[in-house]
């Protein structure tokens, strides 16, 4: 079984998306899903986000995480 095997299919499907996006779309799903509780993601989709190592990023992600986890890995 792999890591991955364990997660839900659209937790995955929007990690790629994500991961290979532009940073304005990641700010705008951030920014929507803040408006809204959302369980598209999980805490790794969070942590490889920060794994990017880019800064405008970095920024979505202080604002906007849902996980403590991953306010804690920024500051």
């Amino acid at each position: 079984m792999t890591a991955n095997a364990s997660r839900d299919s659209k937790v995955l499907i929007k990690e790629a998306e994500l991961l290979n996006a532009s940073n304005d779309f990641i700010y705008n799903f951030f920014y929507e899903k803040s408006i809204k509780y959302s369980n598209e993601i999980d805490e790794q989709v969070e942590d490889k986000l920060l794994l990017k190592n880019d800064a405008f990023i970095d920024i979505v992600l202080a604002q906007y995480c849902q996980y403590d986890e991953t306010v804690f890995k920024l500051f």
